[in-house]
């Protein structure tokens, strides 16, 4: 599994996350800035019963912690024996890519926007060129267990962060109003 994660966050590290165009366009820009600063990155599993497990990630740009970040929601998955409760989830809901998926789930009800509304589809160039693990070496601790820190049972953040964007939207809109 963890070879797995290697491969893929060194495979997308150098045609996308280094590459000057998405840096300039993602990961350079102020709502990712703002993304950072707020820890609103984030990779969620959601439940059938309303509950939210997950791992958040800082610094994005580091393959280590993007890798570090592969190896948790790994542990979420397969070694925590909720696995069945993803999948149920996967299977009996309909996928809009907006947050109303799991938050219908929950008691008090959202309206949110597909994603496919909100951000624009971006095609990717085919993958060319020498193999990452040709011009650089496998590091023995990313093969180390992760470190779990946090609660992995995001339920109670992820309504706080929706909380602060919610403010973050009052507070862009009233400035809006106030020029």
């Amino acid at each position: 599994m963890y070879s797995l994660i290697i491969n893929e966050q060194n495979l997308i590290q150098e045609p996308i996350i280094s590459k000057l165009f998405y840096q300039k366009k993602v990961f350079q820009t102020v709502p990712f800035y703002l993304q950072e600063l707020f820890h609103f990155n984030a990779v969620i599993f959601p439940t059938c019963y309303g509950e939210i497990f997950g791992a958040t990630v800082k610094k994005f740009v580091k393959l280590d912690q993007r890798i570090e970040l592969g190896k948790k929601l790994a542990w979420i998955l397969f070694d925590m024996g909720r696995l069945q409760t993803f999948i149920d989830f996967a299977i009996h809901t309909p996928h809009t890519g907006s947050r109303y998926d799991y938050e219908k789930f929950w008691l008090k009800k959202r309206n949110t926007p597909m994603l496919r509304l909100t951000y624009p589809i971006v095609k990717q160039e085919p993958l060319t060129g020498i193999s990452w693990d040709k011009k650089q070496r496998v590091k023995k601790r990313w093969f180390l267990p992760p470190i779990i820190k946090e609660e992995v049972n995001m339920t109670y953040w992820l309504r706080k962060k929706h909380i602060e964007i919610e403010l973050l939207v009052n507070l862009k809109e009233w400035m809006r109003w106030n020029e």
